[in-house]
């Protein structure tokens, strides 16, 4: 029997004129009748392309109404659909591909480099179903159903979890029924009931929890576009004006619901009967805040996408336990394995452990609703099961009540001076905190100590700095062996795509090695050289800008020649800086670079340049560097802001005592040499030199102190660092000239 396609069947006969979806992306409603046209269209679609049982076809999809005609279709053949999401990385798209090798790739909004989506490939819309499978061939062509078997397999799932290396799970018919009605039988899935779906299809929880189980219940999906800061800011009026019943949420967007409606959801949802918290831990003060402030009660389950979302659910009726994950769900069996003396899991003894004793020890699942396995991994796959229980890797213990408990992750777990410590129970502490919005622990490497426990933090007042409060907090609350060595207090933690704090990321971030990677790309290739001053403040500029979340700042000069018009070294020079920022964005993942161009006018003016030229110049580069979002200001601007008076200064060097400074000064020689390629006599030369000494002495000092916290470039060599702005400086080279290997500023380039 077709365990999947009987659902759509089955819908149809009992609920054909009943609301499947509503698309509130696109102002579109299916009912269960069209869910089923939909899908025999797409089964036409695939006989064309000669998709057979077990071939993959792959969808690279957000949350698309598309989606279930065609997991429905492949269901009715006996292909294996591959949700992947458009958010990654191209190269990750091409390597989850090239593992899967689907026969066919559809495609959906947002997919921009089609490219990497092989020939093979086609824009799945209802609007075009007609015109790509042929309105004859649905008329004609007879479809006959393919022989399954609950074994079979019917989804691959790529994931990367909270630690990186793709890998594709792979969900047999059975796995993804048994956990549909699962959920449909603990939490009472009915006819009409109407579910907002807010996460994205390439995730099992959002195909499982408003899914299937809605398909299998006949319920009512309301599909609205992934959950972000626009339908956050919507979020209860779409859940008003869709009168939804049923919420399915992550702790994320939890916590994000209660920092944008402090006081209570801003329109009414007393309809709403509860909501459904998955994909990562929800902490008892998140958990109870939630409640308190918009009064919906919720329930959260435990599991991972190999055991096709949930293994343990919250029951509806029993008393509440906020610190627990739930009971085992019927359709399957949880054990603990427990430590041997040396902190490891004892595998090899096959030490059980009573599932009453309240020992700590790894979670192992077995049932119908774990993976078959990882898709060409066996090697893989082999190491994650012990006598047919899947080891799940997090660490937990049930409670004399029946309730299971989460401690950690194996992963995470830290070895300080030879004490194993569990991360969740500082984690667990500290979140009962009044200023803590959310906080994760973690080890390092440490020579003395072995490992060293660092505890990220991330609080309501944004300008907090001291973390004493937090030591003192946690002195009386946890054991002195389990007191963090370090606290960090950050602006938002590294997630994956479905709110799971990336450990990995968080490490990388904290340990200083994404810094280190900002600082690497500041050395362009185009240039001949940048020679970093300062490289402990520029580390510590960085690393304060990734903690706090804060845009990096980032200052040049600019000055003018002879040219009133912009040539290809201009335009390189600025296709350089553009790049460093585009770059440290992609790698920081947000706009983090605050870079703005100082015009040196007055500079410009010492060197007798023509006012229209320098002008016209400076707009130009200043249209220019705007274009790509570069900012500019004047010399001249912070010269008034700041009571500099032009004339005053170049007249000083006619002011008694000036003469001494000037022999003081011990570069005269640099200064004449710079001055006399712009003028006509050595005399003129000597009078520029001394202004032009007179002019960086007065300014210096201002620019280092209305830009303290900012890295200043500089075409100027190391030579000149002596009469530069006293700030963390990097030295560039423009161009090099073959020949003479001769380096200048793209200004006075012709």
């Amino acid at each position: 029997m077709n365990l999947l396609y009987s659902m759509l069947t089955n819908a149809k006969a009992k609920a054909a004129s009943k609301a499947f979806l509503t698309d509130i992306q696109n102002n579109e409603q299916y009912s269960y009748e069209t869910l089923y046209d939909l899908t025999q269209s797409i089964r036409h679609l695939l006989s064309d392309y000669k998709v057979v049982k077990g071939d993959r076809v792959a969808f690279v999809t957000r949350n698309e109404a598309m989606f279930y005609p065609l997991f429905f279709a492949c269901s009715a053949v006996g292909a294996v659909l591959v949700p992947i999401s458009p958010e990654n990385h191209p190269s990750e798209i091409k390597s989850m591909l090239m593992d899967a090798k689907p026969k066919l790739t559809f495609y959906g909004e947002g997919m921009e480099d089609l490219s990497i989506l092989g020939k093979q490939r086609i824009a799945l819309k209802k609007s075009n179903l007609p015109a790509i499978t042929g309105e004859e061939t649905l008329k004609c062509l007879p479809l006959s159903d393919e022989e399954c078997y609950k074994d079979d397999d019917a989804l691959i799932i790529y994931t990367s979890g909270t630690t990186g290396n793709c890998k594709g799970i792979v969900l047999s018919q059975n796995n993804l029924y048994s956990m549909a009605n699962a959920f449909a039988t603990m939490y009472k899935y009915q006819e009409n009931q109407r579910f907002l779906c807010i996460l994205p299809f390439y995730h099992i929880n959002a195909i499982m929890v408003t899914g299937l189980a809605c398909v299998l219940s006949r319920a009512h999906i309301v599909l609205s576009s992934l959950f972000g800061p626009l339908v956050g800011k919507f979020f209860w009026k779409i859940v008003s004006d869709n009168k939804i019943d049923v919420l399915s949420l992550t702790p994320s967007i939890m916590a994000m619901l209660l920092k944008l409606f402090p006081s209570g959801a801003d329109h009414d949802i007393s309809h709403v009967s509860h909501a459904l918290v998955g994909t990562a831990p929800l902490s008892k003060t998140l958990w109870k805040h939630f409640e308190d402030i918009f009064g919906i009660p919720c329930y959260q389950g435990y599991g991972l996408t190999e055991t096709t979302t949930w293994a343990t659910m919250t029951p509806m009726k029993e008393p509440r336990h906020f610190e627990s994950v739930g009971l085992p769900i019927s359709c399957c069996e949880i054990k603990i394995m427990e430590y041997d003396s040396v902190g490891e899991v004892a595998y090899t003894q096959h030490q059980e452990m009573d599932n009453r004793d309240k020992k700590v020890g790894e979670i192992l699942i077995r049932g119908d609703i774990v993976m078959k396995g990882y898709y060409n991994r066996k090697t893989f796959t082999k190491k994650n099961f012990f006598k047919g229980w899947f080891k799940t890797g997090d660490i937990g213990y049930f409670g004399k009540d029946g309730h299971l408990y989460i401690v950690g992750r194996i992963k995470n777990i830290i070895k300080r001076k030879g004490i194993t410590l569990f991360p969740e129970e500082v984690n667990d502490a500290l979140r009962e905190h009044e200023n803590i919005v959310d906080c994760c622990a973690f080890g390092v490497e440490d020579e003395l100590l072995g490992e060293k426990v660092i505890l990220a933090c991330l609080v309501k007042d944004k300008e907090q700095e001291d973390v004493s409060e937090f030591r003192s907090y946690l002195r009386s609350r946890l054991s002195s062996h389990k007191l963090p060595d370090q606290y960090v207090i950050m602006r938002e933690f590294p997630r994956t795509s479905m709110g799971k704090i990336n450990i990995n990321e968080l490490k990388s971030i904290v340990g200083g090695k994404r810094a280190s990677e900002v600082i690497k790309l500041l050395n362009i290739p185009k240039f001949r050289r940048a020679n970093c001053e300062n490289d402990s403040e520029i580390n510590r500029l960085v690393q304060k800008s990734i903690l706090s979340g804060e845009k990096l700042g980032m200052i040049a000069y600019w000055g003018g020649g002879k040219r009133s018009k912009l040539n290809k070294f201009d335009i390189g020079a600025l296709d350089n800086i553009e790049m460093i920022k585009v770059s440290i964005n992609e790698l920081m993942g947000r706009k983090s670079i605050d870079f703005t161009l100082i015009l040196t006018d007055i500079h410009v003016k010492v060197n007798r340049v023509p006012t229209e030229i320098m002008e016209a110049y400076f707009a130009a580069i200043q249209s220019e560097a705007e274009s790509r979002e570069i900012k500019t200001i004047q010399l001249s601007h912070i010269w008034e802001k700041s009571g500099l008076d032009f004339d005053a200064v170049v007249n000083s060097v006619n002011q008694p005592g000036f003469t001494e400074k000037w022999k003081r000064f011990g570069h005269q020689e640099l200064f004449i040499l710079q001055a006399e390629k712009r003028c006509s006599t050595s005399e003129l030369a000597m009078v520029l030199a001394k202004q032009y000494f007179a002019i960086v002495e007065a300014e210096n000092t201002v620019i280092a102190r209305l830009f303290a916290d900012h890295i200043f470039f500089t075409y100027n060599d190391l030579s000149y660092k002596k009469f530069l702005p006293k700030l963390p400086t990097v030295h560039w080279y423009s161009h090099v000239d073959g020949n003479t290997k001769k380096s200048d500023k793209p200004w006075f380039t012709n």
